[in-house]
């Protein structure tokens, strides 16, 4: 195991090179295909990106994405544009990249799924929800952890369908579909698009 990145400097926001960039809590990681890192800056309320040789800049949100109203912090609306110009608030861990670069992350404490292009523009995929991570297929489709005890599939079309497992029916469970129990934790395709959730005590493979 070796450290592959660290702020040598207090908490902040600052873009820069390696040591030089300030994260303020970092809650998910992901790659693209080019080898950039995605990193969800979630105190911040920012997605930075990491370039394979270590510069660090803010992909998507800003850091005075918040207002002090006497000496009292409250979070601006969130809402699309062009990097930085979006308002945006990461959940922990729900972030990753499809296969044709674009970015996905759980976004108002996995209330609403949104996307950015490569060269920046985030929109709102779907919402309202109760979203955990994810993971994209090669054909387009996203699933979800849910934490109502399934697993969500959000097609090209925008449609929000129950993947696996029934919600509020928790167990530990293999079947087909909604016969299926599950308390996802995280979720996965393979290269043959094979959804894959993992869980508190058991891992199950669902095809």
């Amino acid at each position: 195991r070796r450290v592959l990145f660290r702020s040598g400097v207090a908490n902040g926001a600052g873009d820069g090179l390696r040591s030089g960039a300030q994260f303020n809590y970092v809650s998910g990681v992901t790659i693209d295909p080019k080898g950039n890192l995605f990193v969800a800056d979630s105190r911040a309320r920012t997605i930075r990106r990491i370039t394979p040789t270590g510069s660090v800049s803010t992909f998507a949100g800003h850091a005075a994405g918040l207002a002090s109203l006497d000496g009292h912090f409250t979070w601006l609306p969130l809402t699309d544009g062009m990097g930085q110009d979006a308002r945006i608030a990461p959940a922990a861990g729900s972030l990753t990249v499809a296969t044709n670069g674009t970015l996905l992350f759980s976004d108002g404490f996995g209330e609403t799924i949104r996307k950015s292009t490569p060269d920046g523009a985030v929109t709102t995929l779907v919402h309202p929800g109760t979203y955990g991570p994810m993971a994209a297929d090669h054909l387009g489709n996203i699933y979800l952890s849910d934490r109502y005890q399934c697993i969500r599939k959000i097609t090209p079309t925008r449609s929000v369908q129950v993947f696996a497992g029934s919600p509020d029916q928790p167990g530990c469970k293999t079947g087909i579909g909604a016969a299926a129990r599950l308390a996802p934790q995280g979720v996965a395709v393979d290269s043959r698009s094979e959804e894959h959730t993992s869980e508190l005590q058991s891992r199950f493979g669902i095809s």
